[in-house]
């Protein structure tokens, strides 16, 4: 798996962001499940079935961190799925949602 952080986003925001962005690329999202303050999202790719899945956390190890509590969504991409970092990167790069 691998994982990527990505700092100041609500989880809300980071669930809209991607839906766009997988949209965007022609990319069908087969399942989303939400548990607490998480959402995981399954995903087919070139027909392989995998998950990427959105956590919210806070953190204070952010430069930012001294001003208070900074959000941040840690997101794990299943391994064997094609790489789908850009569709990470546009989901992120507009501002989430």
């Amino acid at each position: 798996m691998s994982c990527h952080t990505y700092f100041g986003f609500k989880l809300e925001d980071a669930v809209r962001g991607l839906k766009r962005a997988l949209h965007d690329e022609n990319i069908p999202v087969v399942s989303v499940r939400e548990a607490d303050d998480q959402v995981v999202f399954a995903i087919d790719v070139a027909s392989e079935t995998g998950e990427i899945s959105l956590a919210y956390r806070t953190t204070k190890s952010h430069p930012l961190a001294r001003l208070g509590d900074i959000p941040a969504i840690e997101v794990t991409v299943d391994d064997h799925l094609p790489d789908v970092k850009p569709v990470l990167t546009m989901a992120f790069l507009r501002g989430g949602g």
